[in-house]
């Protein structure tokens, strides 16, 4: 069980940064008043890998305590920054709630997805199992020593699930695979491999689904039999196999084949 952290005031500011120096064994939480962006992820100022929640936008209340519910479970530790008028407001609003609920909430997608490489996707095919990349090195399948969210400064306790997401971030994540190397530009040329889209409802209705205050994700592996609702790989879009595909193109393209079968309930572009 992971140990919260409470900075209620912004002078702590100081008292954060000299006082813990294991910093690769926390994850920092801001709740920013300004932050245009929903949610945004990457290393702080102090070191720290940190998650900012914009209070611009709806339903940040439930990101904070959604985060706080997994650091209770999760074996690293955090610290939650923002107002305590702002955490009793949330507290009251979450009341009820889990960050393993087991139903989709009302601003949620039941339509998850997850992106792979072509060569990953052969392996996944033939058992019919997503793994997150620890279960895969476990495995002896991966053999490079850190997944590409090392990159990002993503902790090693994120590297023991499955992530799932959707629009063009799940393709950023196969393009920058290929290359190596962070790359979010959702038009540079790339290769996709598959894009997945999973049932979010089921895999919440059987307590898969965990949400961390910035991902949705699922501990270890997912059941294709039990999950998937549709594979999409670029031969299912297009006959032309020189075909030039972007993340932006290939998101788009996919969804809305995907749309044409599952049109009546899915809310996953929402």
């Amino acid at each position: 069980m992971g140990t919260i952290k409470y900075l209620f005031e912004k002078d702590e500011d100081v008292l954060l940064e000299n006082t813990i120096s294991n910093k690769d064994e926390w994850i920092l939480m801001t709740l920013d008043e300004e932050a245009e962006v929903e949610v945004n992820v990457g290393m702080s100022r102090q070191g720290f890998y940190e998650i900012i929640v914009s209070k611009k936008f709806d339903n940040w209340e439930f990101r904070v305590m959604d985060f706080i519910g997994y650091i209770g479970v999760a074996s690293i530790n955090g610290i939650v920054k923002m107002n305590h008028e702002d955490y009793v407001v949330a507290t009251d609003t979450y009341r009820g709630y889990s960050y393993k609920d087991k139903k989709i909430r009302d601003y949620e997608s039941n339509v998850l997805i997850h992106s792979s490489s072509n060569k990953n996707w052969k392996l996944i095919k033939k058992e019919l199992k997503l793994k997150s990349w620890k279960k895969l090195y476990d495995e002896g399948v991966i053999l490079t020593k850190n997944p590409i969210g090392k990159f990002l400064g993503d902790p090693d306790e994120f590297s023991q699930y499955v992530m799932l997401g959707l629009g063009t971030s799940c393709e950023v994540v196969v393009s920058s695979s290929t290359k190596n190397s962070i790359d979010c530009d959702i038009d540079t040329i790339y290769k996709p491999g598959v894009r997945l889209y999973l049932d979010a409802e089921k895999l919440a209705y059987d307590s898969r689904l965990i949400r961390d205050g910035a991902h949705v994700k699922v501990m270890g592996e997912v059941d294709l039999s039990k999950y998937l609702l549709m594979a999409i790989t670029p031969q299912i879009l297009t006959n032309d196999y020189e075909h030039k595909w972007t993340p932006k193109t290939f998101s788009k393209s996919a969804d809305s084949h995907f749309d044409k079968y599952y049109a009546c309930d899915s809310k996953h572009n929402k």
